[in-house]
């Protein structure tokens, strides 16, 4: 029996924030399976590119530099330009037509960058979309951020959202009402009405809570209670195994700057990192059941079922 699904789904996934590619910095990427390097082009773009100097395999995320906008490889000084074409080698009169390093899918939105996979190489076919929450003045500018580590698989965390049962029993909320849900091409909706007791410090709110998932890698969730939140969470695989979970929130603050406005909203905030975390050992210690045994008020999980198959390639 197998303790995650076997494969890899095809879809975007989180790799860093915009910020920690600044111009000039070289940013070591493990995901994928693969090794891979950012860094900001010439025309300010983020490009990813394989980590591996085609010349004589030399890592170009270790002691590589940018050099306006391309990467120069530290071992004899080949340069390549934001689409993985090299376009200097110092000591040569003329560069090969093959000097080049494959460059990744990848699109920069919300203050993420994150990365096309496809098993099959295919090109992506859907997009994230933009979230009006970034674009939105009133709420914070900078991912409140939090990572994690796990021996899981999107598929499965991606199918928690939708396992409502589990909600009072893992995460003290009652049991949620008005669910609805839809699936829709790439993507699926999802909202409830709820009620829960937190976990740092003495307060208890109904909410209204919802969210959309795109593709098995991108998560974005919503509550409206004490304070509106939006959550990302990129679920980006490590390996088939091993997932890095990537957690960022921004809250609306309506101008609000006081010092007591902030340390509630800080605690609000890091109450959504808390509900993550309390699925962590249930997800690290269950196995995949490739056919579930559901009764009727297990919800969509059956319909979910149908509907990651398309991430697959066959």
């Amino acid at each position: 029996m197998e303790r995650t699904p076997p494969r890899l789904p095809s879809s975007w996934y989180v790799v860093a924030y915009s910020d920690e590619i600044a111009p000039g910095v070289v940013l070591r990427l493990q995901y994928l399976e693969r090794e891979m390097v950012a860094f900001r082009a010439s025309d300010g773009s983020v490009s990813v590119l394989d980590a591996y100097c085609p010349h004589l395999g030399a890592h170009l995320g270790v002691g590589g530099t940018v050099e306006n906008g391309t990467l120069r490889c530290p071992f004899h000084g080949w340069r390549f330009d934001g689409s993985g074409t090299c376009i200097e080698i110092p000591y040569a009169s003329r560069i090969p037509p093959r000097a080049r390093v494959p460059r990744q899918p990848a699109v920069e939105k919300n203050g993420m960058v994150l990365v096309w996979y496809d098993e099959a190489g295919r090109s992506p076919f859907f997009e994230v979309p933009e979230l009006p929450e970034w674009q939105d003045p009133r709420y914070s500018r900078r991912w409140t951020r939090y990572e994690w580590t796990l021996k899981t698989h999107p598929q499965e965390m991606v199918e928690n959202g939708l396992d409502w049962q589990h909600f009072p029993t893992v995460h003290r909320m009652d049991v949620p009402r008005n669910p609805r849900f839809r699936f829709e091409g790439p993507s699926y909706t999802w909202g409830i009405d709820a009620a829960k007791d937190y976990t740092l410090q003495e307060f208890r709110e109904d909410f209204d809570l919802g969210g959309e998932n795109w593709g098995l890698g991108y998560s974005v969730t919503r509550q409206d209670g004490a304070f509106q939140t939006c959550v990302v969470t990129g679920m980006t695989p490590i390996d088939r195994a091993t997932v890095c979970i990537k957690l960022g929130v921004i809250a609306r603050r309506d101008g609000e700057s006081d010092e007591a406005m902030e340390s509630a909203l800080q605690k609000y905030v890091d109450e959504h990192a808390v509900v993550a975390t309390q699925d962590f050992e249930i997800w690290e210690n269950k196995l995949y059941r490739p056919n579930p045994l559901l009764c009727e008020e297990d919800g969509p999980i059956a319909d979910y079922r149908r509907w990651v198959r398309q991430f697959y390639c066959d």
